[in-house]
């Protein structure tokens, strides 16, 4: 239902593109939950090819994950049970399962000591890029979690900065 919302809002916005004077490109920029979205969205749910680039911060890319589905941390098991124990159903709600060779350029930044997303989320998303050829950007930050501040807020701000000036307003 929430990517239905997202075309809902989309359609709309092209409905009014005149209106509010807007183009036909677009970047989708999530943090967390809204990252994922965002990537699902993008890879799987952009028929037009509309998204011209889009940026994970910290969202979870792959459901089925062994750091999800058997993770002990209350918290996450609670997550992954709203959409399901089913494998299948897991993968269909995964960004992961999802990219193609034709998907969007794609920004990833993640915390290496994130106790709500593991960093797999990250790498395995970025191998996947890298074996489909997809032009994407991945940043680790180490001793981050769930979010971070001081300099490396600011590094992540500049490359968001840049891949966006570079993918979305060419």
């Amino acid at each position: 239902m929430q990517t239905n919302d997202i075309a809902t809002v989309i359609n709309d916005l092209k409905t009014k593109q005149d209106e509010y004077q807007i183009g036909n490109d677009l970047g989708f920029f999530g943090v967390s939950a809204g990252a994922h979205l965002s990537l699902l969205w993008s890879y799987a749910f952009d028929l037009e090819s509309n998204v011209k680039m889009v940026c994970s911060f910290v969202g979870p890319t792959n459901l089925a994950d062994d750091a999800y589905v058997n993770s002990e941390n209350e918290v996450l098991q609670n997550l992954i049970l709203k959409f399901g124990q089913d494998i299948e159903t897991l993968n269909n709600a995964s960004p992961l399962s999802k990219v193609t060779a034709s998907s969007p350029p794609t920004l990833l930044f993640y915390g290496g000591m994130d106790p709500l997303v593991p960093t797999s989320q990250g790498v395995d998303l970025d191998a996947r890029l890298t074996e489909l050829n997809v032009v994407h950007e991945f940043t680790l930050y180490p001793n981050e979690g769930h979010g971070w501040g001081g300099d490396n807020l600011f590094d992540t701000s500049e490359k968001l900065k840049t891949f966006t000036k570079t993918h979305l307003l060419k």
